[in-house]
């Protein structure tokens, strides 16, 4: 049987972490399992989706139902209950001392069809800030899911979402681009700025 493999990552030690959809997570080294890690052994949730490492050399886990820190003898796990989107994290990125976190659509628990409006937040390895995304333009819950972050040569974090455009954050403000980058540079019209909280 074949499984999905979500990401993987290599951490400062040499290992590599293999996140795998709904199997939980491997740590890995020299072409040998080293360990196995599933929510018997305190992971959030066994669907991995996006995994980093903090300056700390904790390993940074996101999953479809939250996050969950290992810092090679246990897990600490957040949720939405901690301020964390709606916990369905799509891409982790450690910047510093802050490490900004995308979430997702996810399946609700309690029936329906998703948990929508994931968000974006930063963990500063204590608490979650939250960013509010209604402030742009064209976002509604619908389309507040964040799918990955990246970061450029110059410093600013990029921030791709799905059906708001691309967001760019300069560390002072946030702008946002809606015009197709495929087809055509962003005009000064298209473009919307809101300065951080």
């Amino acid at each position: 049987r074949q499984m999905c493999i979500r990401d993987r990552f290599e951490d400062s030690k040499g290992y590599i972490w293999i996140g795998y959809g709904g199997k939980g997570l491997v740590k890995w080294k020299d072409g040998n399992v080293v360990d196995y890690f599933t929510t018997k052994e305190g992971l959030i949730s066994d669907q991995i989706n996006a995994l980093a490492e903090d300056r700390n050399g904790n390993i940074l886990i996101g999953t479809s139902h939250g996050l969950s820190v290992y810092n090679g003898e246990k897990f600490k796990n957040y949720n939405f209950t901690n301020g964390l989107g709606n916990g369905s994290i799509t891409d982790i990125k450690v910047f510093g001392n802050k490490t900004w976190i995308a979430c997702g659509n996810r399946t609700k628990t309690t029936g329906g069809a998703y948990a929508i409006g994931g968000g974006l937040s930063i963990f500063n390895g204590e608490n979650f800030k939250s960013i509010d995304l209604s402030k742009f333009h064209n976002f509604n819950q619908e389309s507040s899911t964040c799918t990955v972050i990246e970061k450029d040569f110059l410093g600013n974090i990029w921030i791709g979402t799905f059906g708001g455009g691309l967001l760019k954050y300069d560390g002072t403000s946030f702008e946002q681009f809606t015009t197709c980058l495929l087809y055509t540079s962003p005009s000064p019209r298209d473009a919307h700025e809101s300065r951080m909280p």
